[in-house]
């Protein structure tokens, strides 16, 4: 949801929200293949008068005739000057290289990220089940920001075509809903004397054959690989998947069926309150009054909140390449259930150490914040207790969801930080190339552990300590 209030509002509260059909969040239940559901528009209320001027349909009040023409030539012209600068905005952009951990990019330089994440890991050359999840975790990836893409674009296309606006004068929306009627969009508090108007942005058409065929292939991978995108429980998005190609599918993937949505019955038309101290001005100044202190402001402030979609999502390039570690890690060195913390922690180091050499630092930092994820869990730092942190095959849902078991990737990822931070930028490759001597189905953590003492005199119980220090005894 998108919410503005008009910026003549100081002398009459009037609160203006938008509903638009897709935003962040709710974009992909809308893109599903199908139609969107629209609601039959409601018939004016009584004694109000529709008109169409400018292409634009109009409901006011009689007398207000004259000042909604008035304001539909100024929403016609932003409406083709809107079109035109987005088309000029997304010329210049198509123009620009592949911006940094977008799938572009990330697909562009697929061998280097590999030999990214490679050199960390000691290895010649990706294994083949690396190269596999490489490339599936990446198709999610561009699937996901395709439908994101293709969303967004069909919303500003659809916000650049406003061809409704409802018209009001305070004095008398404010007596009507006091009376009692009710208004489709509006509503009133006598007590604080404030109104709220609630409407949706121009509808949005989604049967497109394009959005099917994404949507399905998108099905067919999260099936496949174990996707899931969802709410986390300290706010944001959690993406996670699982390399499970290799292991027998529990069921049948099935195709994305229509989508079935229930007729939203808010207004679309754009709401005009005409505030107390404007309405005795002529009608030519008080188009302009109207239409410049606030409508335009708010129709600009949304068209860029619009037009300003981020290329790469720095999560889900985090995810690819920390899904291509670990499978690196299980493939070619270690597989036994005490990996976990190990695994994990230099799952999440890896991807940032990649970054930061091919992007710079604060590329590394919008893909894993370090401080950040510390300072999210610090309150469960001395309940860690890394080394019993049981493999995620060994977990219940419940543990899996749990806040220390998330909290404890922030706390496995430091002891790899501090490993790097003590040793050596080198340290794990040179950490690999000791463990890689033991073959993968029998190296445990005591194996871990014997090859650390062959390159380093620091213990690791110590780095773990440092990482997520014990409660005092």
């Amino acid at each position: 949801m998108v919410t503005a209030v008009h910026a003549f509002a100081s002398s009459l509260p009037w609160r203006v929200v938008a509903r638009p059909v897709l935003l962040a969040g709710l974009f992909l239940a809308s893109l599903a293949p199908g139609r969107s559901a629209r609601a039959a528009e409601a018939p004016p209320p009584p004694g109000r008068l529709t008109a169409t001027f400018n292409g634009i349909h109009c409901e006011f009040s009689p007398g207000q005739e004259e000042l909604a023409r008035l304001l539909s030539v100024r929403l016609a012209a932003r409406n083709r000057e809107a079109a035109a600068a987005r088309a000029t905005a997304q010329a210049a952009a198509s123009a620009l290289p592949p911006a940094p951990l977008s799938p572009a990019e990330m697909r562009t330089h697929r061998a280097a990220y590999l030999a990214g994440i490679g050199g960390q890991l000691g290895l010649k050359a990706p294994t083949p089940w690396q190269e596999e999840c490489y490339d599936a975790f990446l198709d999610n990836y561009e699937q996901t920001m395709l439908l994101t893409e293709m969303g967004w674009k069909m919303l500003a296309l659809n916000f650049d075509r406003w061809n409704q606006l409802s018209l009001w004068d305070r004095a008398e929306l404010v007596r009507r809903l006091e009376s009692g009627e009710k208004i489709p969009g509006f509503s009133y508090d006598p007590v604080t004397r404030k109104g709220q108007s609630d409407f949706r942005l121009p509808q949005i058409e989604v049967q497109n054959g394009r959005i099917k065929e994404i949507v399905e292939r998108r099905e067919k991978l999260k099936h496949d690989y174990a996707f899931r995108i969802s709410a986390a429980a300290e706010g944001g998005r959690t993406y996670e998947g699982s390399v499970s190609s290799q292991k027998t599918p529990t069921s049948e993937t099935k195709p994305a069926g229509p989508a079935t949505a229930t007729p939203d019955p808010t207004p679309q038309a754009l709401p005009l309150v005409i505030p107390a101290d404007l309405a005795g001005l002529p009608v030519t100044e008080l188009a302009e009054a109207v239409w410049s202190h606030g409508v335009a402001a708010f129709l600009d402030e949304m068209g860029k909140s619009i037009q300003d979609q981020p290329p790469a999502d720095p999560t889900m390039a985090w995810l690819v390449l920390h899904e291509t570690t670990e499978i690196g890690i299980v493939d070619h060195y270690y597989r036994g259930k005490d990996r976990r913390w190990f695994c994990d922690g230099v799952a999440n180091y890896v991807p940032w150490r990649v970054v930061r050499d091919r992007h710079g630092a604060a590329a590394a930092q919008s893909v894993y914040d370090i401080r950040a994820q510390l300072g999210q869990y610090a309150d469960l730092a001395a309940e860690a207790d890394l080394r019993r942190w049981p493999a995620s095959e060994s977990q219940t849902a419940e543990d899996h969801e749990s806040r220390l078991n998330r909290a404890r990737y922030a706390f496995a990822t430091q002891a790899v930080f501090l490993m790097n931070a003590k040793a050596g930028e080198d340290v794990l490759p040179r950490l690999f190339a000791e463990i890689g001597r033991t073959k993968p189905e029998k190296v445990s953590m005591q194996t871990v552990e014997k090859a650390w003492q062959k390159i380093s005199p620091l213990k690791l119980d110590d780095i773990l300590a440092e990482a997520a220090p014990p409660a005092p005894r």
